[in-house]
């Protein structure tokens, strides 16, 4: 059953504003040398990708999901380090599919022809062939009761119909929106912002060009998604988000407030200034960072951080923590993931840039 575009334009209780959380920079411009370093770099190209094996468990249940994995290719083509950066949050999807990109195989990257570590990630969806496309009779109904009893401000009533969503095996089209569900459920009673970034992040997975919800809806999730992004200071992600939105149909004026909040991210990276971000180690031991700026430092720490790993498109680096430490990358190892292994729950504040 495909829920109505009616019944769809419900989902969202309120649009969030664009401009948040980035104030506007006042420097000059860094000079540009007129002597550039001519290289050439190619990235990893995968060779053998067999596809991962469907969990059993879910397959008889019809449960279907998402992940999204980032990790190494060394020199000789073989992954390693893969870690979920993201998924529908089912781990016997995330264990199936770390497992199949263990036995992939690639063609290396090369830089200036020689082989290198370099970092790459995929998205792999879980699927079952043969059945009704939308959501069960079942879904809806559950959906629709929800959406009444936040209108209603019943949380007693709400949190019945949610965890009854939350419990039900579902199809991708069913977990797009019970993600939504989740933001919007989240958003009556005051939620954590970056619980409602979790969920709307769900919600607006997308493969290349591929969305799991109507497109027009989506478009709306992703300006959500955008605005939380600036909110919490996930710049990198921010940017990504916005080459979407610039891509999708919105009004001028919006356009224009996405180029602006964009243009002011792009002059904090190229001067160096400082900012930072709350964040908390997950359950499964990680916390996952798109980097802006090249220098970083962890403050704040409330528990236990083992080690840092970094993940780039030309390089690789692992290390134990030291919280007394301002860590620097290579300026020429290009768009830096940082990965926190961790005590789950950990709290810690990241902080990039000149400080």
């Amino acid at each position: 059953m495909t829920l109505p575009n009616r019944f769809a334009a419900l989902v969202l209780l309120s649009s969030v504003g664009f401009l948040l959380a980035v104030n506007a920079v006042q420097a000059e411009s860094p000079e540009v040398s007129d002597k550039i370093a001519v290289e050439t770099f190619t990235p990893p190209s995968r060779v053998i990708a067999a596809p991962p094996k469907y969990p059993r468990t879910r397959q008889i249940r019809n449960q279907e999901g998402w992940v999204k994995l980032n990790f190494m290719i060394d020199p000789e083509g073989k992954p390693y380090d893969i870690t979920v950066s993201e998924s529908s949050k089912d781990t016997g999807f995330e264990d199936s599919a770390v497992k199949s990109v263990e036995q992939w195989e690639y063609q290396p990257a090369v830089l200036n022809g020689e082989s290198i570590d370099a970092g790459t990630s995929v998205f792999i969806t879980f699927e079952l062939s043969g059945g009704e496309p939308g959501a069960t009779a079942r879904f809806v109904t559950r959906y629709k009761r929800l959406l009444k009893f936040i209108d209603q401000d019943n949380k007693e009533q709400a949190t019945l119909i949610f965890d009854k969503l939350e419990n039900m095996s579902r199809n991708l089209y069913e977990e797009a929106y019970f993600n939504l569900a989740h933001f919007n459920y989240s958003k009556a009673w005051g939620g954590d912002p970056a619980i409602l970034y979790g969920a709307i992040s769900r919600a607006a997975a997308m493969d290349k060009d591929r969305g799991f919800l109507p497109d027009e809806l989506l478009t709306s999730v992703l300006a959500n998604k955008f605005s939380l992004e600036i909110k919490l200071n996930k710049l990198a992600n921010a940017l990504k988000t916005a080459s979407i939105l610039q891509q999708r149909d919105l009004p001028a004026a919006r356009q224009a407030q996405i180029q602006s909040v964009v243009e002011q991210i792009k002059l904090i990276k190229e001067t160096g200034q400082f900012f930072s971000a709350k964040d908390t180690v997950r359950q499964d031991n990680r916390g996952f960072h798109n980097l802006v700026h090249n220098r970083f430092h962890l403050a704040d720490v409330e528990g236990d951080i083992a080690e840092l790993r970094l993940h780039c498109d030309r390089g690789y680096v692992g290390f134990i923590f030291d919280a007394e430490r301002v860590y620097s990358v290579s300026d020429d190892w290009d768009n830096c993931s940082l990965i926190l292994i961790g005590t789950p729950g950990t709290r810690y504040t990241l902080m990039q840039g000149n400080f």
